[in-house]
C-alpha cells in the first residue's frame, strides 16, 4: 500500500504531489482534533455550551457538513495513509453517521446535544480524551 509522505525514486511528480496533499490533509485534521479535544479537557461545558448555542437548524447543517466533509477526505486520502483500512472505514463510517443524522432531524440532534450537555464535567473529560487520541492517530497516520 501507498503511504504518505514515503515516495520512491520511480514514483512522478504528480504522485508526490497526490501524497503530500493527502498527507497534510490528514495530519491538519488531526491537529484539529487534537485542538478541540484540549479545549474539551480543559473546559467540557463551554465546548458543548458553544454548540448548544446554535440555531437548531444551522447545527444539524453543519454536523451533516462535517461528517460528509471529513468522509469524502478520508475516503480519497486513506489509501496514501499508514493505515489505509482505518482511515476508509472511517470515511464510510462518517458518511454513514451524515444519512442517520439527517433521518434524525434537529429534534432528536436538540435532545442528543441536551443530554451531552447534562453529563458530568469528569465523564466529558474522559470523551474528549478519546477526540485527542483519535486526532492523534490521524496525526500519526497522515505522516
Amino acid at each position: 500500500m501507498r503511504r504518505c509522505g514515503r515516495l520512491t525514486a520511480s514514483e512522478g511528480s504528480d504522485d508526490r504531489t497526490g501524497r503530500l496533499e493527502a498527507a497534510l490533509l490528514i495530519s491538519a485534521i488531526g491537529v484539529f482534533f487534537v485542538g478541540i479535544g484540549a479545549w474539551g479537557v480543559a473546559r467540557p461545558h463551554a465546548v458543548l455550551a458553544t454548540i448548544g448555542r446554535l440555531d437548531p437548524r444551522r447545527r444539524l447543517a453543519l454536523a451533516v457538513g462535517v461528517r460528509v466533509v471529513l468522509g469524502l477526505v478520508f475516503l480519497w486520502a486513506g489509501p496514501f495513509c499508514r493505515q489505509p483500512g482505518v482511515v476508509v472505514a472511517l470515511g464510510w463510517v462518517a458518511l454513514a453517521a451524515a444519512v442517520l443524522l439527517l433521518m434524525l432531524g434537529s429534534a432528536r440532534l436538540d435532545a442528543i446535544v441536551r443530554y451531552w450537555l447534562e453529563r458530568p464535567r469528569g465523564f466529558l473529560r474522559a470523551q474528549f480524551a478519546l477526540v485527542i487520541a483519535v486526532g492523534s492517530f490521524f496525526v500519526w497516520t497522515g505522516l
